[in-house]
């Protein structure tokens, strides 16, 4: 069966539709790239805020675990001076 005019041009336009379809389809994934680029960069800018915050905690961290410490010291010699001021008190009473 031999090939018409008629089928050749019916191929061109279809051809011709599906490069528009093509053009329209790469014009919407520029977009859509542009906008990835965007969100990557934003969301780079919110992990890099995290990272800062995350080493101020570790920072605040350390000092809390220091002041723990301290706190530990402070409470044995309180417990210290508790007992030597029960001592003082029995000494106190024992006199006449």
């Amino acid at each position: 069966m031999p090939v018409t005019q008629l089928q050749v041009d019916s191929l061109k336009e279809d051809v011709r539709a599906l490069g528009d379809s093509v053009s329209e389809i790469l014009v919407r994934v520029a977009a859509h790239d542009e906008r990835f680029t965007k969100i990557d960069r934003r969301l780079e800018h919110i992990d890099d805020r995290i990272e800062h915050i995350d080493g101020r905690i570790e920072h605040i961290d350390g000092r809390i675990e220091h002041i723990d410490g301290r706190i530990g010291q402070i409470d044995g010699r309180l417990e210290h001076i508790d007992s030597a001021l029960g001592q003082i008190l029995t000494l106190v009473r024992q006199q006449p």
